[in-house]
């Protein structure tokens, strides 16, 4: 069961990939030794020849790493007098790392591989657009809203009923090639769940025919509604918020990004990475969890909100200068040669 690639994401995996395998490259180059991504933290089965040694780990656009995991690899590092690196494009959401055998390093310039230098010319035709391809509650939940309020046909909508194998695992979805049925089925079924709105016989759920390129379908609607992969209300054990292509792909538009993401969000996005979110961000950044985020982009859905003096092109054009020069310092020995020197001084 494979989720749908459009040809702008498979330039931003072929981009991650190329970039991910330099910085890989000149780790090793300096006798740094790069952990794989489902490296064993038992510390039973660490390979004590390696102890003293430096490791890398190196986690981007989609990858988190939990407490618990982090817990694991901070005794590791204690025990074995290792010097281990989380290097990842995540931001660290308030406060400090509190790991004190790790070292994280933040590379905002990673967020250069969903750089688009394309200006589309901007006429909205629908109200909004949501993409929904791997579901879990609070996306179904979502969907759910939006057809109780009969706001569906309003916009470019999908669900597709997506999941990752881990997932499927979890939740004993053993059948031999699981539908995307199966899994939005699974999810309407939880206990208290509310799919009263939702014709399961009407599922998976598409109104508008997918474009080879995202951004053809995203240039005509007025908001875009984000449905971020890692949210705090989801119950993520982490210190971490993430952006994915999904937020950086719609700031370089000049519609209304609505990010459904951690607290903080539109703060994070400014200070850390210098990008900019329209102002009703600021709102869902003070809804205390994922369902009073979703309440709120019913009513700005519903009555047409928006904010006075916000130059939407402005945005879009200052967010894409920034990704501009995040993408054009991945080319540059200096980007590499600064990592190195952050591990050699640490």
């Amino acid at each position: 069961m494979k989720a749908r690639v459009s040809l702008d994401h498979l330039m931003w995996l072929d981009n991650e990939a190329h970039f991910t395998n330099e910085l890989r490259n000149v780790l090793n180059d300096a006798g740094i030794i790069v952990l794989p991504k489902d490296i064993d933290t038992d510390i039973k089965n660490w390979n004590t020849d390696h102890s003293d040694a430096t490791f890398a780990l190196l986690g981007f656009t989609d990858i988190m790493w939990d407490n618990g995991f982090m817990t694991a690899l901070n005794e590791i590092a204690k025990t074995f007098n290792n010097k281990i690196v989380l290097i990842s494009d995540n931001i660290i959401n308030g406060g400090s790392f509190q790991y004190d055998n790790l070292q994280f390093i933040s590379v905002k310039e990673f967020y250069g591989v969903y750089y688009n230098n394309y200006r589309y010319e901007y006429r909205p035709s629908k109200l909004y657009d949501c993409l929904i391809q791997r579901v879990e509650e609070y996306r179904l939940l979502l969907f759910n809203e939006l057809s109780k309020h009969n706001l569906l046909h309003e916009g470019y909508v999908s669900c597709l009923g997506y999941q990752i194998p881990d997932w499927l695992q979890q939740h004993n979805i053993s059948t031999p090639t699981p539908t995307p049925l199966d899994v939005i089925k699974t999810v309407s079924e939880n206990p208290g769940f509310d799919s009263s709105s939702i014709d399961i016989n009407e599922m998976p759920f598409t109104n508008f025919d997918e474009p080879e390129n995202l951004y053809d379908l995203l240039s005509k609607t007025k908001y875009s509604v984000i449905n971020e992969t890692y949210n705090s209300s989801n119950e993520y054990d982490n210190p971490f918020i993430v952006f994915t292509e999904k937020s950086i792909k719609s700031l370089q538009l000049p519609n209304i990004s609505l990010i459904l993401n951690s607290n903080n969000t539109s703060e994070q996005l400014l200070n850390s990475l210098n990008l900019k979110a329209h102002p009703l961000n600021y709102m869902l950044d003070l809804m205390p969890n994922r369902y009073s985020q979703i309440q709120l982009i019913i009513g700005i859905l519903k009555n047409n909100i928006t904010a006075n003096n916000v130059d939407l092109d402005a945005l879009a054009m200052h967010n894409q200068s920034v990704l501009k020069e995040y993408h054009s310092a991945l080319y540059t020995k200096s980007f590499y040669d600064d990592i190195i020197k952050k591990i050699t001084l640490y």
